[in-house]
């Protein structure tokens, strides 16, 4: 249960997601070495329905990623709310997001106490990011709150068998050498994934709907990138705690040349939309 804890642990998650670094070296992967034609942000937005003048709030905004792909898509008359937990994440989304001429607004919001008083929103949306809240349940029962009748809300997630070649990589080629790393490799998207995000969704929204992408993969032909999207993950970062900085160095070193000998690597990418209302 450490690995579990850890993920959803408050401090541990404003620390993994001080700033945007660490989650666009995870994005940076798959925009480069993705197969799937197009973005996954463009086809989540596709999805999306809300009223012209809708009031929006997007919960983990990130980098705003999902803005910057769709900026041209944004209905004028909308009112956004980006928030995120960290203030720091929320600096780089405020940034990010400076030349786009739409109508945002920026909190500081933990999702298990959303600020905001009963069905304030038309829209709703958290991409990639529930699993990380400790209190799943609370958390939708909040969404469920904030949404006005008939509002909609979308979660993006992965799916149970999501980037599992690069953990498999990971637990032979790492784990193995910094005894305690990566014990429990799936953890974080188990607590909100595409195989249960149906039921916990269900307990509060009386219309729950998947949409998946078309079958897609990485196609990796480069090393770096690859080395780069593990020492940006919070279990890494926060698993070799105690051991030297040689070792980890020695490790990492060593990981870096199999990866370069294995080469293309294929990894598995699992991921969808729910649409609740």
């Amino acid at each position: 249960m450490q690995n579990y804890r850890m993920f959803t642990d408050r401090e541990k998650v404003l620390e993994q997601y001080q700033s945007a670094n660490n989650l666009n070296a995870r994005i940076a992967l798959h925009e480069k070495f993705g197969t799937r034609k197009g973005v996954f942000h463009a086809w989540l937005f596709d999805f999306v329905k809300a009223p012209e003048d809708a009031s929006v709030l997007e919960l983990g905004v990130g980098s705003a990623k999902l803005w910057q792909v769709n900026r041209e898509r944004i209905p004028q008359n909308w009112s956004i709310t980006l928030s995120d937990m960290s203030e720091g994440m929320l600096g780089d989304a405020r940034t990010n997001v400076a030349d786009i001429p739409a109508r945002f607004s920026f909190q500081v919001v933990d999702a298990q106490q959303i600020p905001f008083e009963d069905s304030s929103f038309d829209l709703v949306m958290a991409n990639h990011m529930l699993y990380h809240v400790p209190d799943t349940d609370k958390a939708i029962s909040e969404i469920r709150r904030v949404l006005k009748p008939g509002g909609r809300f979308y979660a993006g997630t992965g799916g149970l068998t999501h980037m599992k070649e690069l953990e498999d990589f990971v637990a032979e080629h790492m784990a193995t050498k910094l005894f305690g790393v990566f014990t429990k490799m799936s953890s974080t998207v188990e607590h909100f994934a595409l195989e249960n995000g149906q039921e916990k969704l269900s307990k509060h929204f009386k219309n729950v709907k998947l949409h998946l992408p078309p079958p897609s993969h990485l196609h990796v032909t480069e090393a770096e990138p690859f080395m780069a999207y593990i020492l940006s993950m919070a279990r890494w970062s926060e698993l070799i705690e105690g051991v030297s900085k040689k070792q980890v160095d020695e490790v990492v070193a060593e990981a870096r040349k199999i990866a370069e000998k294995s080469l293309p690597i294929r990894i598995t990418t699992s991921a969808g939309l729910f649409e609740a209302w």
